[in-house]
């Protein structure tokens, strides 16, 4: 078992389920895609149903034309994180702060964007969000921080007899292998902290065959120290197969794989190149519900395609790679005059008009020792062909964003865009409001990938990652 931050970037991905409750990330609830949480959905209820996120309805005459930006991290609200609002050519409205409560909200008239300033140390992350509207509430995610005192977790079972190489031990993302009973794994995730932490244990027997045994829900240390989990005696795993058909007309690599997700954490399994149906080994009767993947990564370029679906575990699912989206062809940050106002451009096979939106992120470098990001939600496109460009900034933001040339300007990595369709997500309103949290600043490669959806449905993305192999 490895963690699927998006590896993906996903990588995100942020492997772990795609949905934890944006004020607790033990609880699955409610939406969004973060790398602490590990979701990428729109909010639904406890019953599933879906939550429009742009239905809520102004209360009085300054409500109906503001917009609010909401901070957290790590489930809490963070403060004190500047906001600036923008107009729609991307000069300043004006700058808040985020109160206690992590909320920053416009006064005036509407923005028609908005910049969040992240970051800690020497780590910089902007993110912004273009074609706002009134009534608006942006939710972005400040990853945490790794715990201290580094809390572990003392998994033991019944040896197995037999057992080659050992036995590796997945404590939700955290994972660590080991000789014998117990396996100690290190915690070093927040989102291995969660109340009900699921746990699995696999080894091999002589035979080469795989063998299982889990916890579905563990208590692990709330303030450091050492917890104790048993995972009980090893099993024989079953066979669940999944296969892609319709496959691009065009040379690339295609691929399958699958999730299992317990308690709203994913437990991803190692892609497989299609070639028929391919069989993955699983633990019987350990998921609550699985998620089955085609990925496409062309040869001539960057172009990365997928095709998620969330079902109930059977033992045969099959992909129609038919439906998937337009490939996004290039993207490029073309030299400008004003390194601060920078612009990103992308094209695509086709019109990317029937997503729900799009992600733009790119890597820049300055003088200064320090890292830097900028990250954008943008609407879906009706042409072939897409950009976006950097807002003014405030003098205070200045540590944030790229020098301007007289004090050296700034380099960019190629971008990184990546467009989705969500089952889940109506509209490009309900997608930015839970965009950002998927924008992790060190994340590389197809998000969506580690993404767990929070119901059963179909998440297709498309995307151009230089850094996705």
């Amino acid at each position: 078992m490895r963690r699927s931050l998006l590896a993906i970037v996903l990588a995100a991905s942020t492997a772990s389920a795609l949905f934890a409750c944006e004020e607790d990330p033990s609880s699955s609830s409610s939406g969004g895609f973060s790398p602490e949480a590990g979701t990428f959905e729109a909010s639904v209820t406890d019953t599933g149903a879906p939550v429009q996120a742009d239905a809520a309805a102004p209360v009085d005459a300054e409500a109906s034309t503001a917009v609010s930006v909401r901070v957290t991290q790590g489930g809490a609200p963070l403060p004190n994180v500047l906001v600036v609002f923008h107009d729609a050519q991307g000069a300043v409205l004006g700058t808040v702060k985020t109160a206690a409560d992590g909320r920053a909200t416009s006064s005036g008239a509407t923005p028609a964007m908005a910049s969040a300033l992240l970051g800690r140390g020497n780590d910089f992350h902007v993110v912004t969000w273009t074609a706002i509207e009134a009534g608006d509430e942006l939710l972005a995610v400040e990853p945490a921080p790794q715990p201290a005192p580094l809390p572990f977790l003392d998994v033991s079972f019944t040896p197995f007899v037999g057992a080659v190489n050992g036995y590796e031990v997945a404590a939700g993302p955290c994972t660590s292998v080991g000789p014998s009973s117990p396996v100690r794994v290190a915690l070093y995730y927040p989102e291995c902290l969660r109340p009900n932490l699921p746990v699995l244990g696999s080894t091999r027997d002589e035979g080469g065959n795989t063998l299982f045994a889990f916890l579905k829900a563990a208590a692990p240390p709330t303030d450091g120290g050492i917890a104790s989990a048993s995972i009980g005696a090893f099993a024989a795993s079953a066979a669940a197969s999944v296969d892609a058909t319709n496959a691009p007309n065009e040379a690339g690599d295609l691929r399958v794989g699958m999730t299992d997700i317990v308690g709203g954490v994913g437990f991803p399994y190692p892609s497989l190149f299609v070639d028929g149906p391919r069989v993955f080994r699983v633990p019987s009767g350990f998921a609550d519900a699985r998620q089955v993947y085609a990925t496409f990564d062309a040869a001539d370029s960057s172009a990365h395609l997928s095709i998620i679906r969330r079902e109930v575990p059977a033992a045969a699912s099959v992909i129609d790679f038919s439906q998937r989206l337009p490939k996004v062809t290039s993207t490029e940050v073309p030299p400008v005059a004003d390194p601060r106002r920078f612009e990103v451009k992308w094209t695509s096979e086709a019109a990317l008009g029937a997503t729900d939106g799009g992600l733009v992120r790119v890597r820049f470098f300055t003088n200064r020792d320090a890292n830097f990001a900028w990250s954008f939600v943008v609407p879906p496109g009706s042409a072939t062909s897409g950009s976006v460009k950097a807002p003014a900034m405030p003098a205070e933001a200045a540590g944030w964003i790229p020098d301007p040339v007289d004090a050296g300007g700034a380099s960019f990595d190629l971008p990184n865009v990546l467009f989705v369709d969500s089952s889940s997500l109506a509209s490009y309103a309900a997608f930015r409001r839970v965009a950002a949290t998927v924008v992790d600043r060190d994340a590389y490669g197809p998000r969506e990938l580690a993404a767990v959806l929070p119901q059963n449905g179909t998440l297709r993305a498309t995307s151009n990652w230089e850094n996705a192999r």
